[in-house]
């Protein structure tokens, strides 16, 4: 879902909305999550929603793989909690503010965090949101992708760990991933020769794109 700069919506306008939400429902998920299965859809009526000194905002949610890992049941240990059940599934997300009444927070603000996945949400403390700025005016997709988790953990696995050294060649797994596609480029930036491993013809076309010199089909 998009995001607007929300200077010019109040929250009159949106009284009679009902938002969409997924709300994880069952924990006996052993390979792909089915919808109606393990996830429903449910909605949220925004008219008798109350603020009580938070903010209401619109998302955008960038949806990733770890997110699978969490469908278990509660008890069993991860580097991740698991969802709890019954309620919304929550990711990486941006959120534009459309009217608030929190203190460090005003309409037509954005956030970022860990965001419900829910149209719209009304979040009644900012923590562990935080609000961001955008002063060159780039998409805002750009704060969950590679200005985001995924930018991070490609930039400092390349310029920390990987420790390549001029002249050598670099191979890459996973290479159509949304990390590996950044390392690639990342790569070739510093002037590396870059071979990398992909699963299938379409993921390939990503590397043709981005003109590295030799892929892997497995």
């Amino acid at each position: 879902m998009g995001l607007n700069d929300g200077t010019s919506i109040r929250r009159a306008p949106h009284s009679c909305l009902r938002s969409l939400m997924a709300t994880f429902c069952s924990s006996l998920c052993r390979r792909y999550p089915e919808p109606g299965k393990h996830i429903v859809y449910d909605t949220l009526d925004l008219e008798t929603v109350p603020l009580n000194g938070g903010f209401f905002s619109r998302r955008s949610s960038s949806p990733s793989t770890h997110m699978r890992g969490q469908m278990r049941e509660a008890h069993i240990p991860s580097y991740m909690p698991a969802f709890p059940m019954g309620e919304p599934i929550y990711g990486a997300g941006i959120g534009a503010v459309l009217c608030s009444e929190h203190s460090d927070i005003k309409a037509s603000d954005h956030v970022t965090g860990l965001i419900p996945h829910q149209q719209y949400s009304v979040v009644k403390v900012a923590p562990p949101l935080r609000k961001i700025e955008n002063p060159h005016h780039l998409p805002w997709s750009f704060v969950l992708g590679v200005l985001g988790m995924p930018g991070q953990t490609a930039f400092m696995g390349w310029s920390e760990c990987s420790r390549a050294k001029k002249g050598e060649t670099v191979f890459l797994s996973a290479g159509a991933g949304v990390v590996g596609s950044l390392v690639i480029q990342l790569a070739k930036m510093d002037g590396y020769k870059v071979i990398a491993s992909v699963g299938s013809d379409e993921k390939s076309l990503i590397h043709e794109r981005m003109r590295s010199r030799c892929r892997i089909q497995l």
